[in-house]
């Protein structure tokens, strides 16, 4: 069964999960040179699991397809989610500017918690690691509250702004 979020040229084989608790958080993650703060999801397997794990959770989000090709495919693909100090931006554009970035060390941390890869160490700039109910509660504050809709929504305008440049 072939699972393919993102049908710009990459199709998954969903019946092979990854087992992630035997990878180190930077084989899932790798800096970006693009911006600061930002890491570059390795591997469109992890992409598909790391989308999967924000999906569902009624954040704000944006999605964008355009074109197309004879067979149906969309020429291309955005999806932008707002989580926590951060989010994900991701582009499938068959080709060009292609992959998915996740901003935020505490969007790091609460995947790595989610996929079950073991933590990074602390950051320069945090005081302790967060828990995962810590980052959750976090979560269930910004779902339940419009302000907070609003602050994300507009994060995902500066997204859409500084990625499309």
């Amino acid at each position: 069964m072939a699972n393919s979020l993102y049908p710009c040229g990459a199709v998954v084989d969903a019946r092979k999960p990854v087992d992630y608790s035997r990878l180190k958080w930077s084989d899932v993650f790798v800096r970006s040179r693009r911006f600061f703060g930002t890491y570059d999801v390795d591997g469109m397997r992890h992409w598909l699991d790391i989308v999967g794990q924000v999906e569902f959770l009624g954040l704000p989000t944006y999605e964008y397809s355009s074109g197309g090709s004879p067979g149906g495919h969309p020429g291309g693909m955005e999806y932008y989610f707002a989580l926590l100090d951060g989010g994900l931006a991701c582009h499938d554009y068959w080709g060009l500017r292609n992959g998915c970035l996740v901003i935020g060390q505490s969007c790091i941390r609460y995947f790595c918690y989610q996929l079950g890869v073991p933590q990074p160490r602390k950051f320069r700039e945090e005081a302790t690691i967060p828990t995962l109910e810590s980052l959750q509660q976090e979560i269930k504050e910004q779902q339940g509250d419009i302000a907070a809709h609003v602050v994300l929504s507009d994060r995902i305008d500066r997204f859409q702004e500084l990625f499309r440049a």
